[in-house]
Parts: structure tokens; C-alpha cells; sequence
């Protein structure tokens, strides 16, 4: 789906708890650098930075995912996960859970850890990514997707 408008200026563009799979870019947001420190970039949808998975593992009782999120700081953020039967850079085929997140007051990347239980939880084997989405509604771009580990 791209989101590229008038001179590549496209704003709250709010993409969220979809089935994006079987295309040649899941979300586009038509930049240059996708992720930036502190997202200060301008662009379709502010150029909204995707989170970092780090790791994403599993149990009988739930997956626990980690990583990082650079963005504006002291703001609200919807993170989304998705998984994926097979790695794809630019999907996600199955909507998993949303997060709410909130940033520090620095400009530095900050950590979340969120546990996914019951039917949120992902398999081992698949792969995970995600989404995030400001509170003016600007959605990123798909993150790097990150297989699943058995804890």
C-alpha cells in the first residue's frame, strides 16, 4: 500500500489491524531513509519510524517480543504486531495485537518488552514484524521481521 501524496507529503494516514500480505511493498511510505534517530524526517506521514523487533520467543503460554521504538519523544504510539509463515520484509499476513506505547523525553530509542498470550501468541518458526502508529495517526512502514524462537 503506498502512501506517497501530492510532492510525497501524505499525513495520518492510519493503517491499522489489516491483512497485508502477497504484494510488492506492504507499506510504502515512499522515503529515502525509513527509520531516522528521533524521527525528525518529514514525508508521507511525518516519515514515522517502524519499531526494531530485537527478539520474539515462545512458550506453551506466550511470546514475548522486545525491541525498540525511535521516535518522537514523550509520545503515545499504537504498536501493532503481525505474524508471517515465511520471512517477508514488507508484510503482515495475520494482525496479532496492538500495544499502546509511550515514549521517554529524550530523543534516545526506547525499550518494550510486551507479552502476547492466548490467541495473540505466534508460533515458533514464523516470523513477526510490526507497526507503529502515532497519536495524530500516522502509521510506518512494516519493521524487519524476526523469527520466533521456542523459549
Amino acid at each position: 500500500m503506498e502512501v506517497c501524496g501530492a510532492a510525497n507529503v501524505s499525513t495520518q494516514a492510519s493503517i491499522r489491524r489489516n491483512s497485508i500480505f502477497d504484494n510488492f511493498k506492504g507499506i510504502d511510505l515512499c522515503l529515502t531513509s525509513p527509520t531516522d534517530p528521533g524521527d525528525t524526517d518529514t514525508g508521507s506521514n511525518g516519515g514515522q519510524n517502524y519499531p526494531v523487533i530485537t527478539s520474539a520467543k515462545t512458550s506453551r503460554r506466550a511470546t514475548i517480543i522486545k525491541g525498540t521504538l525511535d521516535s518522537e519523544a514523550a509520545q503515545g504510539y499504537a504498536l501493532e504486531f503481525f505474524s508471517n509463515p515465511a520471512v517477508s520484509p514488507d508484510e503482515g499476513k495475520t494482525f496479532n495485537a496492538e500495544q499502546g506505547f509511550t515514549t521517554d523525553a529524550t530523543t534516545d530509542p526506547d525499550s518494550f518488552s510486551f507479552k502476547l498470550k492466548g490467541a495473540q501468541k505466534i508460533p515458533a518458526g514464523q516470523f513477526v514484524t510490526a507497526t507503529a502508529t502515532n497519536g495524530d495517526g500516522d502509521t510506518s512502514e512494516f519493521s524487519v521481521p524476526v523469527r520466533v524462537k521456542r523459549q
